[in-house]
């Protein structure tokens, strides 16, 4: 099963965990083309291969989200 988000756990550590190495996997090895500032709560990293990265502090944690056309290993 093809994983589309991170995987939730009811341990809150083991979610953080799995949400780290992910998005490690993810973004390993990618160039930085800009960062972004749109808002105060809020960075943007764009590669240069259009993968986007966006951190948004959302009322009491941050909201990550890893976008592009690139294909996730199983």
């Amino acid at each position: 099963m093809r994983k589309t988000s991170a995987v939730y756990d009811k341990d809150p550590k083991k979610q953080l965990k799995n949400e780290e190495e992910r998005a490690t996997k993810l973004l390993k090895g990618k160039i930085v083309k800009k960062i972004r500032r749109n808002r105060k709560e809020e960075v943007i990293i764009d590669f240069e291969d259009g993968t986007r990265f966006s951190i948004d502090w959302r009322e009491d944690e941050f909201d990550l989200s890893i976008t592009g056309n690139f294909k996730e290993a199983e």
